[in-house]
């Protein structure tokens, strides 16, 4: 039987190369301890050996000519009468390798061209050049077997480089390679040993090497709980990091991985984003999940991090046909606007400006959404990019802010329809809430020098305040945008004034009504006294005359906390 190998992951494994050290191991000559005090120096002279040396010596120069080596070597093959003995000495020169623990650049290409020309032993001429074969021979078989006997072995060096020639040549074989069902057995089993080894680059390459084996169909995969194992506690960064950029991505694993965002080691950090960009569509992941892997990466210390990172938004922009209104319905804008900032920000500096504000261009008539078509991302953007072009992009900021007659009148108009809704819908509330503040900002963002809309906002502001059942955010934002709409303070106060008495006397003034049926009609409940108290805090925090010399403003004061009584004690405190 035979067991097919999953791809996964379409990562070499991961091969640093530090500058050159001595060579201080004794070489192993043989795979058979009894050939081992037989081989003599008659034997070294013999001119195919000699030849395979050459051939050996001539791939630590460089990889210019590896393929060319390789068909070397295979016509060298061909010259053996016995391929016991081929083996033999193909084993015996590789040894030399696997006793340098050293990253130096002659070792790996010696390394690689072995496990290469291993899987290619057996291939016609023709089929030497292949990226990768989907059948393992002979030859590659009895290496693999030979190779598992000695990663066991004393020496780390030894363990290491044989852990890494079984990895390289299983990333050899292609996709729909099928290896035999023992030497799935050995290498399935010795890999899982060596994810305890006391050495991190045994452990890197065993990582590596049972990437292609796991299963993700399977809930107790051992080498994915040992994956798990690994990135939650093994305490060197460069092994969590093998772990993250391996595990096969499932339910069960992408929250671990995601965490890793936040892992001590920055090379763990990035290969997080790494991952998910090349496996894993938005689709595939929670709200919560984007949301926290912008928040963590964006604000990462470490600009490969932050770039990473960066490279994730545009990849999903891209998913979203660059829609950035599409992109932020997959985010949170509510919950987490300053992320989704950040988000619209580094997408706008992307992409040209004309073709970021068609989204949002082609939803407008007359230079306004159409109420009806408001939701929380298309206002959000909406603010988000009149900021962005205020001052660099005139010709998109006057082709998306209408005039302040305009959207005043726009705003009053929002204000009422979503008075309208039903009030056991309490998500179609919420969400008009958020999106009514979010147009008082806009509203901020406006040209103030139109004298005549600039009064018109400050009449629709005041007749908001006093009529329409508002948030206390949106109350707040409406004080905020008086403060800019009238700079006077003196009459900012009183214009403040008359809303209050407004809102606690809604019969003041009329000629229907006599002075006790309005004095029985003052609204001091809870929620008015909230909304008045927010409209006095808001001023105070505007103005910069001081409280106590202002007989207008500290007699508002007076008036309103004289009027709590300790039924609201308990409101009022939480309010404050």
């Amino acid at each position: 039987g035979s067991f097919k190998l999953s791809y996964y992951n379409e990562y070499k494994s991961y091969l640093s190369m530090p500058s050159k050290k001595p060579e201080s191991k004794r070489r192993k000559r043989s795979s058979k301890p009894e050939e081992e005090d037989s081989r003599s120096t008659t034997a070294l002279e013999d001119k195919h050996l000699n030849a395979m040396r050459h051939i050996f010596e001539s791939v630590q120069k460089g990889y210019t000519h590896q393929v060319k080596n390789i068909e070397k070597m295979w016509e060298l093959q061909h010259k053996y009468n016995d391929m016991e003995k081929f083996f033999d000495d193909f084993w015996y020169c590789l040894q030399h390798a696997c006793l340098v623990a050293a990253r130096e650049p002659p070792t790996e290409r010696v390394i690689q061209f072995a496990c290469k020309f291993a899987i290619r032993a057996d291939s016609p001429r023709e089929a030497l050049g292949e990226e990768e074969v989907s059948q393992t021979g002979p030859f590659a078989v009895r290496l693999f077997h030979t190779a598992l006997q000695y990663t066991e072995a004393n020496d780390k060096a030894v363990r290491f480089r044989l852990c890494q020639i079984i990895n390289l040549m299983l990333t050899s074989l292609g996709a729909d390679a099928s290896i035999d069902e023992d030497l799935f057995n050995k290498i399935y089993t010795g890999m899982l040993e060596r994810l305890k080894d006391k050495v991190p680059v045994v452990r890197v390459q065993a990582v590596n090497t049972l990437n292609r084996l796991q299963d993700p169909a399977d809930p107790d995969c051992p080498i994915i709980q040992g994956y798990l194992n690994i990135m939650k506690s093994d305490g060197v960064g460069e092994v969590r990091r093998a772990a993250v950029k391996a595990i096969a991505l499932n339910s069960k694993t992408i929250l671990p991985v995601i965490e890793r965002g936040r892992d001590v080691n920055p090379g763990v950090r990035k290969a997080v984003y790494e991952v998910l960009i090349d496996k894993v569509s938005i689709r595939s992941m929670r709200i919560s999940h984007r949301m926290k892997l912008l928040q963590d990466g964006l604000k990462d210390r470490n600009e490969g991090v932050q770039h990473a990172c960066k490279k994730l938004i545009q990849k999903w922009l891209l998913y979203h046909e660059s829609d950035i209104i599409r992109l932020l319905k997959a985010l949170d804008v509510e919950g987490k606007a300053d992320i989704c900032m950040d988000v619209v920000k580094e997408t706008l500096s992307k992409l040209p400006m004309e073709k970021a504000s068609d989204c949002l261009y082609n939803r407008m008539e007359n230079n306004v959404v159409p109420p009806a078509e408001l939701t929380p991302e298309v206002v959000f953007y909406w603010r988000a990019l009149i900021e962005y072009s205020q001052v660099d992009y005139p010709n998109v900021y006057d082709r998306i802010m209408p005039t302040l007659t305009v959207f005043s009148s726009y705003l009053k108009d929002y204000v009422h329809m979503a008075s309208q809704i039903p009030a056991e819908d309490y998500d179609a509330h919420y969400q008009a809430s958020y999106i009514i503040v979010e147009l008082i900002k806009i509203a901020k963002l406006a040209d103030f020098s139109d004298e005549a809309g600039r009064k018109n906002l400050i009449s629709i502001n005041k007749h908001i305040i006093t009529e329409a059942e508002i948030t206390v955010q949106a109350v707040e934002r409406l004080v905020e945008l008086l403060g800019i709409a009238e700079p006077d303070e003196q009459t900012r106060i009183k214009s403040i004034a008359e809303v209050i008495n407004d809102i606690r006397n809604p019969l003041e003034g009329s000629t229907q009504h006599n002075i006790e049926s309005i004095e029985s009609c003052e609204k001091n409940d809870p929620v008015t006294l909230i909304r008045c108290l927010t409209l006095v805090s808001g001023l105070v925090k505007g103005v910069k005359c001081d409280v106590a010399f202002d007989p207008t403003l500290s007699g508002l004061l007076d008036d309103i906390v004289s009027t709590c009584d300790s039924t609201l004690h308990v409101c009022l405190c939480n309010f404050t």
